[in-house]
Parts: structure tokens; sequence; C-alpha cells
């Protein structure tokens, strides 16, 4: 059994002036204003675009990715319907057959640390999965009979085919804290790419997704003895009750999902805020 981690990327060349203009001008028909098309007009016509909410011109480019995560993550994916999929199939592929490497590849959990005993378990446990597999092939077992006793965490390869507005669904979505944390890892890998090298269409995810992130990055800290705080907010004038201005309550609500107390005591950040407010 071969383990592996999760990655993701763009298949498609990605051209940003030509997609620009493109969609400059498909929006503008809309308000018969070709006529104010100029050289570096369509970054803020997208903008306003955007900002207005009149996201149907985006849906004339699409762009092409390719997952490689495990068939859980995978199952959360393809929940998004505008878009078209191909995916590694379990009846045609056979995992006992030495084109495949005669094993199963699986994709480790990211709350599963290799030196803890539950990965021991979970290694254990898709090690006795594969076995099966394999004797029910040895015994003839066809593969689309087979894989029912595959794990979850099987590796599977996934194309995703959407345009941009249902990208940006996509990330509206499933890099929000609410989402699964395997599935957020991999939506904001992908936004990152997608903020490369297309950011007018997407710095506004990126500026509430990614961007807050690094920027929460600098304001965690932890002192001698491995403590985490936040900077410039007084955790001890916090408590239930209290009124905190604006300013603290959006540093608190985006930062308290890196905070590695509020991690061991299984609050989400709605929670703890909602506790705040009561």
């Amino acid at each position: 059994m071969k383990i592996t981690e999760q990655s993701v990327t763009i298949i498609d060349p990605i051209d940003k002036d030509y997609i620009y203009r493109k969609l400059e001008l498909i929006g503008r028909v809309c308000y018969k204003s070709e006529d104010k098309i100029t050289e570096g007009s369509a970054e803020q016509f997208l903008r306003r675009i955007i900002k207005s909410g009149h996201e149907s011109v985006l849906e004339h480019q699409s762009i092409s990715v390719k997952f490689i995560v495990s068939r859980s993550i995978a199952n959360q994916i393809v929940r998004h319907r505008v878009a078209s999929y191909s995916q590694e199939s379990t009846r045609y592929c056979d995992y006992n057959s030495g084109r495949l490497g005669g094993e199963i590849t699986v994709i480790r959990p990211i709350d599963i640390k290799p030196d803890a005993l539950e990965f021991a378990i979970w290694e254990q446990a898709g090690m006795d999965a594969e076995k099966a597999y394999q004797n029910l092939r040895f015994i003839d077992v066809p593969p689309e009979d087979a894989r029912e006793v595959l794990p979850h965490c099987l590796k599977t390869e996934l194309v995703m085919t959407a345009n941009i507005r249902e990208w940006r669904h996509f990330f509206r979505m499933r890099c929000a804290p609410a989402a699964h944390k395997q599935t957020r890892q991999v939506a904001k890998e992908l936004l990152k790419m997608f903020y490369e090298k297309i950011p007018v269409l997407f710095e506004d995810e990126w500026a509430e997704f990614v961007g807050w992130e690094a920027q929460n990055e600098k304001m965690i800290k932890s002192d001698p003895a491995g403590n985490w705080q936040l900077d410039g907010v007084s955790w001890k004038d916090l408590k239930v009750g209290a009124i905190i201005n604006k300013e603290m309550f959006d540093k608190l609500y985006s930062a308290l999902w890196k905070l590695k107390d509020y991690e061991a005591s299984g609050l989400t950040p709605d929670e703890v805020i909602d506790s705040m407010w009561t």
C-alpha cells in the first residue's frame, strides 16, 4: 500500500490578457459599450462586473483542473453540478494488476500525523482492505465487485472543468471555515493558483480566504511556554457578555481557527463568538 498526499494542478494554459479581453468584450455587449474598450480597460470593467454581481459574464470562460484526492473528498467536489467531471474508475482500474503497481494508493488524512497512534491504526486498516481486495481478485472476483472493500481514503484522480463563475462558487463553499478541513486545504491551494494567474477574477475571494490567513500568521504568536495568543488583543478582557468593537471581532473570527487553545477545546469560532454575545 502506497501512502501519498493530495494535490491539485491546472491543466489549461492560461493567458491572462486574452481571458480579460474576451470577457470584457462579451460583457460590454450587454451595455453596447464596446466603444469604451481601451488598453487596460478590461481589468476595471471586470472588477465592476464582479462587484455588481453580474457574474453570468464569467460563464464564458472555463478552466480544467486535476485533483488527486481521497474518494471521500472527491465525493464533496462532484457535488458542484455546474461542471464536467472525468474520474479514475474503480470499476475498470484493477489495483491488483502490474500496470497499477499491484497495490492501492491512499491519501493520508491531514489530522492523522505519521508518528501518532491513530496513524498506525489507520495504516493497518488500509492494508487490511488492500489484502481483502487482492484476495478477492485472486479468486477472480471482478474489480467492480472487489472494489466494495476499498477504503474512503483510496486515492482518486479527478478532472473538473467549470466556468469562472462556478469556480468562484466552488471557492466560496470549499474555502469557508465550515468546509471539511482536507477539502479546504486543496481548495485554498487551487485558489492561490487562480489568483496568481488571473488575479482580477479571484482577488476578492483570495482576500477573504487566503489573504486574511497570511495576515493572521503575523498576528498569532506563542510565548516561551508554548501558549498561543493574538497580538493586539488582551485576552483577559474577553469574557461572556464583553462588548468588542468590529475590528477586534473580525480579528478574532478570522484568527480563532489558527489558535491551538480552541482546537484543543473542540469549539468552533462560531460557538466561541456566540458565547461572547450571550
